[in-house]
């Protein structure tokens, strides 16, 4: 891996948090083309190559107390680092996150 640390936030975060609320996990109905939206995410190569070729991945918290950086960082087999004092990890007690996961606190 050529990089050591990266946070590929900007470029594909729209799509993302769009396919997430509105095509896997939709609250109500949605009038978005959830067939584009993942055309689009799948097409944002450089992210992809980014995290692939990374060997840590940062995870600061989202607009709650978690975030789907996470989960991203581990599907393209970059180490997580989680950087937040109130970060909630998923899948507890089920997952031993100490063994897969760096915790940074933010203060």
């Amino acid at each position: 891996r050529r990089n050591l640390l990266a946070l590929a936030q900007a470029y594909a975060a729209y799509p993302r948090v769009q396919i997430f609320f509105n095509c896997k996990f939709p609250f109500e109905e949605s009038s978005v083309d959830c067939d584009q939206l993942q055309r689009s995410y799948d097409s944002s190569p450089d992210f992809k190559n980014l995290l692939a070729d990374t060997v840590f991945g940062l995870s600061p918290e989202g607009h709650g107390h978690h975030s789907f950086r996470l989960l991203e960082s581990m599907m393209f087999g970059a180490i997580p680092v989680v950087l937040s004092d109130e970060y909630v990890l998923p899948f507890v007690p089920e997952v031993n996150w100490s063994e897969c996961v760096i915790h940074y606190p933010e203060h």
